[in-house]
């Protein structure tokens, strides 16, 4: 493919992610960024959820690590406010459930302060992440 718009890179981002290939994906969407393509929300959401699945897989597999995936999930964050999608409740919501599966906490917290609103799609993704760091205390008062 000689030219390249956000809907083709998202096309095979999603398509490497859909067949397991996150790693891949994460590495098409490094590239996407080097060679200085726009991003949009599909972008995103689909980058989001590949890393939330690999922390998830790595947290299941070994019971910790996190093989970078918070790292990339970070610089996703940054990319969500510096192209103003923080108002993207659905987009938000994925941003919380990737820092949770990443069992950072106190980035979940960070986003869920951040939204703009929240509903409980919201707050059963910041109970389960905190359940899952044994801080079922601190997920009671979500409820």
């Amino acid at each position: 493919m000689s030219e390249r718009d956000v809907g083709s890179w998202n096309s095979l981002i999603s398509g490497l992610a859909q067949n397991s290939e996150g790693r891949n994906a994460l590495f098409l969407f490094k590239k996407m960024r080097v060679e200085g393509a726009e991003v949009d929300v599909m972008t995103v959401s689909g980058v989001l959820s590949v890393c939330a699945d690999l922390a998830a897989l790595v947290n299941f597999q070994k019971g910790c690590g996190r093989l970078g995936t918070i790292e990339e999930g970070k610089q996703v964050h940054c990319i969500v406010f510096k192209h103003g999608f923080d108002r993207d409740m659905i987009l938000m919501t994925s941003l919380l459930d990737m820092y949770c599966k990443c069992i950072d906490i106190k980035g979940a917290r960070r986003v869920y302060d951040e939204m703009p609103q929240r509903d409980v799609v919201v707050n059963n993704n910041m109970i389960f992440g905190l359940c899952r760091c044994h801080l079922t205390l601190d997920a009671m008062t979500y409820v």
